[in-house]
């Protein structure tokens, strides 16, 4: 093979370098292409991102907003990162296009898919959820609210008196959070009158832990020690000193602490009665004789027509507010035993009747029947007590009286009879059937 001249070389030089000049060209103009694709590509991603942010819903917050746009941007690039491998593909030497092309990137070992929109649709279903709750809280409250308001207007009716306890509390008495005992008094006088007698003390004991109502019935002729008057029998106290003297005389004979009272008269339990529409009793034939008497004695006191509500005979009757009142006033059949039975009875009966009663006739009830009662209850917490009796009527009722069977004894003071009464027993009688 003959060798090439100088001149020859040299034409073969400047042809190999116009040559690698113009494939750097070339490389640097496939350089500039790819740039300005890439910053195209990159001006319409964000253009994308911006309009999906302003399609989200403003209370959807920045925090989500934020999350969307992450993700919008890495799948965005994940994109852009296979678009140029497909570039880079069609433009290098033929060597590189028989190399096989990279899998697509993956994520955990498996392939990253698009959810925006699933992301999107559950946040917001959550979101709604939530915003109904809310609104229904808001109008639970607001209800209840209106509900409070409108029973504390009709207890500021009550005759209010503070119970004040000046004096110092007896050792070893009974005092528990979950109880309340609240002494019904019911007087034979009429209006605010001390002077009468308490012809009925009920203690009801609300248990919350127990879930039960018991009434404890406290015979009238107990005979007890009342601070400062000496022993004589329990009813005296209120003769003597009203409620708070006949609170002192139970918390210390008996070791059970009194929290509040109500106290109504005879024509106050008269009108309550009525106000309910009477009370379902099973009376006796022989029991009908003496409720009219009673009836009479109201007819009279009252200016009512002669033989006005006298009944005819026993059964399952329907009593009106004088004819309960002279049924729990009957002594003449049995001991004080019966007749404080008796009034447990009516009380009952009273219960179920307001708690088959519908809300609106509740209502009714609360208005007609408040300004007769006395109580040392706040307004604030007399409505708390009206609220919570929905749940005070799912309890169970109990009866229980003091003195208990076979603690007591027949005894005669100042030619007058009375009930010697086992104290310890009856305490812890006491004790195990209110706070157990």
């Amino acid at each position: 093979m003959a060798q090439l001249s100088e001149e020859e070389k040299e034409i073969i030089r400047k042809a190999k370098e116009i040559k690698r000049k113009v494939e750097l060209e070339k490389e640097e103009e496939r350089i500039r292409l790819k740039k300005e694709l890439e910053k195209k590509r990159e001006q319409d991603i964000r253009r994308d991102i911006e309009e999906d942010v302003d399609q989200l819903p403003e209370d959807y917050g920045e925090p989500v907003k934020r999350k969307v746009v992450k993700k919008q941007q890495r799948s965005n690039q994940l994109d852009a990162s296979e678009r140029a491998r497909s570039h880079r593909s069609s433009t290098t030497s033929s060597v590189e296009n028989s190399r096989k092309q990279r899998p697509p990137q993956r994520s955990n070992g498996k392939r990253t898919e698009q959810k925006e929109p699933v992301v999107v649709k559950k946040k917001r279903k959550k979101h709604k959820i939530l915003r109904k709750i809310i609104w229904l809280l808001i109008i639970l409250g607001i209800a209840f609210g209106a509900l409070f308001f409108f029973i504390k207007s009709l207890v500021s009716k009550t005759n209010y008196e503070a119970l004040n306890k000046s004096y110092t509390t007896p050792a070893g008495i009974m005092k528990e959070r979950y109880v309340k005992n609240i002494l019904l008094i019911g007087s034979d006088g009429r209006g605010n009158v001390n002077s009468s007698r308490s012809d009925a003390m009920i203690l009801v004991s609300i248990n919350s832990k127990s879930k039960k109502i018991i009434m404890t019935s406290i015979l009238r002729d107990s005979y007890v020690t009342i601070p400062g008057h000496g022993q004589t029998r329990i009813n005296h106290a209120y003769q003597i000193g009203g409620a708070p003297l006949l609170i002192q005389t139970i918390e210390e004979n008996f070791k059970i602490s009194i929290d509040d009272y109500v106290k109504v008269d005879f024509f106050s339990f008269i009108d309550i009665i009525d106000c309910v529409g009477g009370v379902k009793i099973n009376v006796t034939n022989e029991e009908v004789q003496y409720i009219n008497l009673y009836v009479n004695e109201i007819n009279t006191l009252t200016n009512a027509p002669q033989g006005d509500g006298f009944l005819t005979e026993g059964g399952n009757l329907l009593l009106t507010g004088k004819q309960a009142l002279g049924y729990s006033r009957i002594r003449y059949i049995g001991s004080d035993f019966q007749r404080t039975e008796r009034q447990r009875v009516v009380l009952t009966a009273l219960l179920n009747q307001i708690k088959s009663s519908g809300l609106s006739q509740i209502g009714k009830i609360i208005d007609v029947v408040i300004p007769d009662i006395t109580t040392s209850i706040t307004d604030t917490e007399m409505t708390w007590l009206i609220l919570k009796s929905m749940l005070y009527f799912g309890y169970d009722m109990e009866q229980n009286r003091i003195p208990m069977d076979n603690t007591w004894s027949n005894i005669v003071v100042n030619n007058q009879e009375m009930l010697q009464i086992d104290f310890t027993t009856n305490i812890e009688g006491l004790r195990k059937a209110i706070y157990e």
